[in-house]
């Protein structure tokens, strides 16, 4: 009957839950270059012996959600366990380098810098970076097909926020934890979190 049928699906497990495992009807959507992102990225804070964890966000999440493979990154990086000096910024500027040293090990053949901030968050500075990687091509080389690059886009988990009366973007705190960060999203799947490795 239709209430056995309801109270069946009431009673059953939830697609996902906070802080559980990926559902495995998901793994099958993570591309190799959002892979090869994930891969690399990690690499480098382990490299740099930097302990922050590492999210997916945005537009990922929603993908993975609508069951669709997304190369739409946005990765939100929680630097609550770093040192004071280490910023968005600080770690998007290591990327270029890191992928001349080691990048080959990667498949990355090159990451370039460029920033996305609008004037009013970058006279907030707010801690943002947007990176472009180019997956090596089939001879080991960087792939020069603009569409094999991917770009993404680098912010910290923040924590409280705080608003000035005449300006709506507000002034952040880039050392919350991802809960803390989630919370202050709008009710949306933006506010969705996915840990990376």
């Amino acid at each position: 009957s239709v209430v056995q049928r309801g109270l069946l699906a009431a009673a059953s497990p939830p697609f996902a839950a906070h802080e559980a495992e990926r559902p495995p009807p998901t793994r099958r959507l993570v591309s190799a270059k959002a892979r090869m992102v994930f891969g690399f990225v990690l690499e480098y804070l382990a490299d740099a012996e930097l302990d922050a964890d590492v999210f997916a966000s945005g537009g990922y999440v929603r993908d993975l959600l609508l069951g669709r493979v997304s190369d739409d990154l946005d990765l939100s990086l929680c630097l609550v366990r770093c040192a004071p000096g280490v910023t968005i910024a600080t770690i998007a500027a290591g990327l270029p380098e890191f992928a001349r040293r080691r990048g080959a090990a990667l498949g990355v053949g090159q990451v370039e810098l460029a920033s996305a901030l609008s004037e009013a968050a970058a006279a907030k500075q707010m801690d943002a970076a947007r990176v472009r990687l180019t997956p090596l091509g089939a001879d080991g080389g960087a792939d020069a097909d603009a569409a094999g690059a991917i770009v993404v886009d680098l912010l910290p988990t923040c924590g409280a926020e705080t608003y000035d009366a005449h300006d709506r973007v507000p002034v952040r705190d880039p050392r919350g934890s991802a809960e803390a960060d989630s919370l202050r999203r709008d009710l949306t799947v933006g506010a969705m979190l996915v840990k990376v490795g």
